[in-house]
């Protein structure tokens, strides 16, 4: 029952202070999607499976080097998925403000509360490329609209 069910969450504490993060959701996901993210999420995403893989291993060092390539090469898509899933996602320039050690705190249990493993990330994967797909077909579509007046 959904009424009953209660949404993991993880506490991130920060000098004196603290903030508390969920799993994505597909409305988050969908809104950075729309907010011109899509090659970055692709690549994080890409990045995402690599870690995974490094999680079922029980390789630190590369859950580490893993997340510190996406840290460094995407820092405002980073700050955005944090923001984003501590349900603040206007708040984004201020996690990039943040140590990078907390960021990779927030970041770690964000990646633990929106997956189970590698089948969860394929899932994913295999979701977000067909959302991605819709979302650029109704573009074009809207795109057509909006030319012709008229939907063809």
């Amino acid at each position: 029952m959904l009424a009953n069910l209660v949404i993991e969450t993880e506490t991130i504490k920060y000098r004196g202070s603290e903030f508390t993060v969920q799993g994505m959701s597909l409305d988050s996901v969908a809104a950075l999607m729309a907010d011109g993210n899509r090659s970055e999420l692709e690549l994080a995403v890409e990045q995402l499976e690599v870690l995974f893989k490094a999680t079922d291993k029980n390789d630190s060092k590369a859950i580490s080097d893993g997340v510190g390539a996406l840290m460094v090469q995407l820092p405002g898509l980073t700050a955005k998925v944090i923001a984003f899933a501590a349900g603040e996602p206007a708040e984004a320039s201020k996690v990039l403000k943040l140590p990078i050690s907390v960021q990779l705190e927030a970041l770690l249990a964000i990646g633990r509360l929106t997956f189970d493993g590698e089948t969860s990330i394929k899932n994913f994967m295999s979701g977000l490329l067909t959302l991605m797909t819709s979302l650029t077909k109704a573009a074009n579509i809207t795109g057509q609209i909006g030319k012709n007046g008229t939907q063809g």
